[in-house]
């Protein structure tokens, strides 16, 4: 077994029972603060929507036709945990048309660099030389841990795009659709115009 496995393996023993104490604070939090949530993330999509406005209004961008919420590996990385939100038309990623915001749903990643330190003290007195690089990985992996909670957020959450005031003022396609994936990569539905028609 390489190094990697065993620092995950054992990462996963470890933080075990730190992990469900940061998901169990998280969901308190979570049911506290859930309306303040989704007015921050209803915000991001209401800006986008006022500029798709302006932009059709000046016969600049097409019909909507898709709201995409993208990963991006890079704010892993940097520990953002940033998520790019776009609007496009028709021609999905071939809009020539680019309105695009930043946003991330702090609360879901608030513990990871508490978890990390006391996981690093743990691990560093189990294993001989213990690098900062393999400390950087196993954190990159704990760390798409929460990003399936911000996922289930956002198919939770997206349909209430439909019935914002700022959705009803722009041209819009015949169905449209709310999508998750990886920047310019691959994507799955997670809400339609049509499921959530009033």
């Amino acid at each position: 077994m390489d190094r990697t496995t065993t620092i995950s393996l054992k990462g996963q023993i470890i933080l075990s029972e730190r992990y469900e104490r940061s998901l169990k604070k998280i969901m308190d939090k979570y049911k506290e603060t859930k309306v303040k949530l989704d007015q921050e993330y209803l915000k991001v999509w209401q800006e986008l929507l006022k500029k798709a406005k302006i932009l059709q209004c000046a016969k600049e961008k097409g019909e909507v036709g898709y709201f995409v919420i993208s990963l991006l590996h890079s704010s892993v990385l940097t520990k953002t945990y940033d998520f790019r939100f776009d609007l496009y038309d028709k021609d999905f990623y071939l809009d020539k048309t680019e309105i695009c915001a930043y946003w991330s749903p702090c609360l879901f990643f608030e513990s990871i660099e508490d978890d990390i330190v006391s996981f690093s003290h743990v691990i560093k007195g189990n294993m001989v030389q213990v690098t900062n690089s393999e400390l950087e990985e196993f954190r990159v992996e704990y760390a798409y841990r929460f990003i399936k909670m911000a996922f289930s957020y956002f198919c939770e959450s997206s349909g209430q795009i439909f019935h914002l005031k700022e959705y009803e003022e722009v041209k819009k396609g015949e169905e449209v659709r709310v999508l998750f994936g990886t920047y310019l990569g691959n994507t799955q539905i997670i809400a339609t115009s049509r499921e959530n028609a009033t």
